[in-house]
């Protein structure tokens, strides 16, 4: 039982007449730490003596060598189970980072510490600092080598890290399900989106569901590290791919649009570009609508481009809305010929499909 503190040394009671003395340094969890915070006067401790002078009436003991003992327990539990257990980086040395688990000391080699390390003939140096970020970090380590004997435990926070994320990975696909929400970690962008770690599982937000209005590049929304609210919008198992979406339901502007806007309406609109079979022109942010070729004016065009271009600002009536496939037909030329007392045009021509408009779209 703790009795006191003296500078270097914990007092003790053992049940005996001798007084007993601990190193107060082999009280604290973590280096620099102060002992006094994990130990306290009335504290019953495991300890294990180390000498006796029965002149003196003293006794020296060890609390790092008693945890050790329930340590390599543990440990060599854990190399038959393959359990993960938990620990916290104390030490940065030369090839590796150290962890105490139980009042053992276990080594962690670089190649093994989940960081990356230069790999240079000269990169010791390089490799300790960079390791420098796990320091008196909390870790999850999974046993590899255990030899009591030599005074020797090897471990590896890499491996601990796969075998969690698999854990996790088996998980999510039991319970993943389309239009399941999840909070996710931006792991990296690319142009065509944002890769999200869901825990185990990375799914991908396309660019264009990021946002409802249009994006060049996902670092406009969101960028490395950033914890997201994302919806899962496909499935593929098999394949291992997770399509997400970041976009808010309630903002879509596709459903604001029907609310306001119907068939045979006269709006302004604002041509954001022309390609060889029409131009697209923005209804309200995030909403356009086609004006085909045809519907340019009241003769005939050979080229879009020649009658409108980007940032316009003209006049066009609705002419069709197709609610299943989100597309809005628009029509200058029933103006003019409205205008001009001609009759309602035919109808209404097919849209492109979205392949053709990629691969013909001019800005």
């Amino acid at each position: 039982i703790v009795t006191g503190f003296h500078i270097n040394e914990v007092t003790v009671d053992i049940g005996t007449k001798q007084a007993g003395f601990v190193p107060l340094e082999e009280f604290a969890e973590l280096p620099d730490e102060d002992p006094k915070k994990s130990v306290k006067i009335g504290d019953e401790v495991e300890l294990v003596v180390t000498q006796v002078n029965d002149a003196e009436g003293w006794v020296t003991l060890s609390k790092s060598k008693a945890d050790a003992k329930g340590g390599y327990e543990l440990l060599y539990k854990a190399l038959d189970t393959g359990e993960i257990l938990d620990a916290v980086v104390t030490e940065v040395v030369k090839g590796g980072v150290v962890v105490t688990i139980k009042g053992v000391r276990v080594f962690v080699p670089a190649s093994h510490s989940g960081v990356r390390t230069p790999r240079t003939e000269i990169a010791s140096t390089d490799n300790e600092n960079a390791l420098k970020v796990l320091f008196k970090k909390p870790v999850r380590v999974k046993i590899i080598e255990v030899d009591e004997k030599r005074g020797k435990a090897v471990g590896s926070i890499r491996e601990a890290n796969s075998a969690d994320r698999g854990a996790s990975k088996e998980k999510f696909w039991e319970d993943a399900a389309v239009g399941k929400k999840y909070t996710g970690v931006v792991r990296s962008l690319t142009n065509y989106g944002a890769f999200v770690d869901l825990g185990g599982v990375d799914g991908m937000v396309h660019l264009s569901e990021l946002s409802w209005d249009k994006v060049s590049h996902p670092s406009q929304i969101v960028k490395v590290g950033d914890s997201i609210d994302v919806v899962i919008k496909d499935l593929d198992k098999d394949k291992n791919r997770v399509s997400l979406s970041y976009k808010d339901p309630t903002g879509d502007p596709f459903s604001k649009f029907l609310e306001s806007f119907q068939v045979g309406m006269d709006i302004p609109v604002k041509i954001v570009s022309v390609a060889a079979f029409g131009a697209f022109a923005q209804i309200i942010p995030g909403v356009d609508g086609l004006i085909h070729i045809s519907q340019l004016a009241d003769s005939h065009v050979a080229n879009a481009a020649a009658v409108v271009k980007k940032d316009d600002e003209v006049t066009a009536r609705i002419t069709e809305i197709d609610t299943e496939r989100r597309r809005i037909s628009l029509s200058i030329r029933v103006l003019s010929e409205v205008a001009e007392g001609v009759s309602e045009p035919d109808a209404p021509y097919e849209i492109p499909t979205q392949e053709s408009e990629t691969s013909e779209t001019t800005e």
